[in-house]
Parts: structure tokens; sequence; C-alpha cells
């Protein structure tokens, strides 16, 4: 048995309260609120199963800092910009318009309820049952957040398309309507030229067919190109179109996450475990600390139906 089969059985017995060897007790991690810690190899498994299903969330950039951070986050250049100087001219200094993005944590937990049958599993079907548990309850709450989060409640990460809005970086269009040929080249002119080399269409699988996919150009061509090979199901203005259903009907976000949304993990996901004798059941509580925040407004640009 390899080192990461040894972590994964040991986990497993350990959370489904089976027998345990001495070498399996001394493989078990436990955080500090006593819950056990999932191996590293199942916890990649699952972040990677959230992110298929949340490509934003996927794309996203990553950190796993302890505690509190700040981030700095460029507004603007407000004088020194790169220019032309004659031969021996002094160079303008640089002055930067800057501001921070705090990422706290937000504690984020699923409780899984089932029978003592749940003993009767062997450890490769109990690991896969979690996986999906913890892939689809968890999963769907940061895929939605990172959308429509609200922050300024503590409980939710903070929503792409609330601060898109807030920062001019929407383009609207009748929610009974089309979207037109315009709507989508004027939200392309308002996405920053540095990032459209990477950036990809975000949509849940509705909006995708119902609106993006009968856009026509000028010449009255359909602009969606369907093609799997991309990383998502097609192409539009040469950007892969990426299915995310915890992005809201109607809405489509346009830009580059790995550089305009951080999401830090404090604590990755540990499970607690208890027994209800007189129902005879097994709860399981998955838990997990993070955040995330825009880093960069020009990085996207939201289409939005009016309210």
């Amino acid at each position: 048995m390899s080192k990461q089969e040894l972590l994964v059985n040991a986990f497993a017995k350990s959370v489904m309260g089976t027998k345990m060897s001495v070498v399996e007790l001394s493989n078990v991690t436990y955080a500090e609120d006593n819950g056990v810690v999932i191996p590293e190899t199942t916890m990649n498994e699952i972040i990677g199963l959230i992110g298929e299903q949340y490509p934003f969330f996927g794309d996203a950039k990553k950190l796993n800092i302890r505690g509190i951070i700040h981030l700095p986050k460029h507004k603007a250049i407000k004088s020194g910009d790169a220019k032309g100087y004659k031969e021996k001219a002094n160079t303008v200094g640089e002055e930067n318009e800057m501001a921070h993005v705090t990422l706290k944590g937000i504690e984020v937990s699923k409780l899984i309820e089932v029978s003592f049958k749940i003993e009767a599993m062997s450890i490769p079907a109990f690991m896969e049952y979690l996986k999906g548990e913890l892939v689809d309850r968890i999963g769907a709450f940061v895929g939605q957040s990172v959308f429509i989060g609200d922050a300024s409640t503590d409980e939710e990460l903070e929503g792409v398309v609330k601060v898109l809005e807030t920062a001019g970086q929407a383009v609207r269009y009748q929610a009974s309507g089309d979207i037109s040929y315009e709507t989508l080249t004027g939200a392309m002119a308002r996405l920053a030229s540095q990032f459209q080399q990477g950036a990809s269409f975000y949509a849940n699988n509705a909006t995708i067919w119902n609106k993006l996919a009968n856009v026509l150009d000028k010449k009255g061509r359909p602009i969606f190109i369907s093609d799997e090979t991309a990383g998502g199901v097609g192409r539009v203005f040469s950007l892969p179109v990426k299915t995310d259903g915890g992005c809201p009907d109607g809405v489509i976000v346009i830009g580059k996450p790995s550089v305009g949304y951080a999401v830090n993990t404090q604590k990755t996901i540990s499970v607690e475990t208890d027994k209800n004798l007189k129902a005879r059941t097994t709860e399981f509580l998955g838990h997990t600390i993070l955040d995330g925040k825009v880093t960069r407004e020009d990085a996207f640009v939201a289409i939005v139906p009016e309210a």
C-alpha cells in the first residue's frame, strides 16, 4: 500500500468509526477544531471537481495563507506613466493610485446525515460518496457566491457581478429579448486589452444555448462556434465559452479570473462525525474557511438583463 493509500484509508476509517491499526492511527491528521483533515490528494480531487462544475471558481487565483490578508489593488496611474524623453532629461517618477482588497475568513460547512448502513460500505465507496456530497454542496455555495455573493454579510464571498455593476463594467440588455451583436461587441470593448488573452465567457447552460448561441453577426451568421477542445463548450470571438452553474440566468461574465479574482483558503476541508443512536444515523460535518474577492475590475465585464 502506498503512502497516499494509507492516508486515505486512515482518514476514511477515522470518520467511519472503523477499527484502525496503530499505523493508521499515526497517519490521521486533526484540525484545530478536532475535525479530521482530508488527505491532500483527496482534497485536490474535490477542488478539481468543484472547478469542473464551477469553472469561474476553478480559474480564480488560489492562495493558502492563514489569517486575514491584504492584497494590493491597482486603480490607476495618476502621473509618471511611460512617455518619450529628450536625451539626458530626467524620467518622472510614477505615482500610482492603490487600494487594498482584504480577504478574511468565511466559514463554510455542510452537514451530511446517513444511516448506520454507512459502516457497511467499502472505503472506496464511502470516499466517493463523501466527495460527491462535499462537491455538490460546498461547490454550489462557492460557485454561486463568486458571482452574486454579498460580501458585506461576512457570510459570502464577493460576487463579481455586483462589483462590475457598481464599477461601470456591466452592459445591459432587455431580459425579454435577445442579446444583440452590438451588446457583445460593446462588452468586449470594456475589457482591458491586456486581459483579453486568456479570458473566457462564463454563463450557465440555459443562457449559453438560449441567448449566446443565438447571437448573429452583421451577415446573419452565428458567432458561437461549438468546440469542446478549448476547455468549454464553444468559442465566441475566439474566447472559450465555459458552462458555469453558479452564474445567474441571463448573465454572462467575460474575463480572466486568474488575475482578477482571488480566493484564499485559510483552512482546508476537515470532517467531524457524530452518532445519533436513537435515530441510528451518523452525521458528517464538512468544514472549511475561505474568502474571495475581485482584485481587478478591468479584467472583467458582465452582460446582465435589465431588472
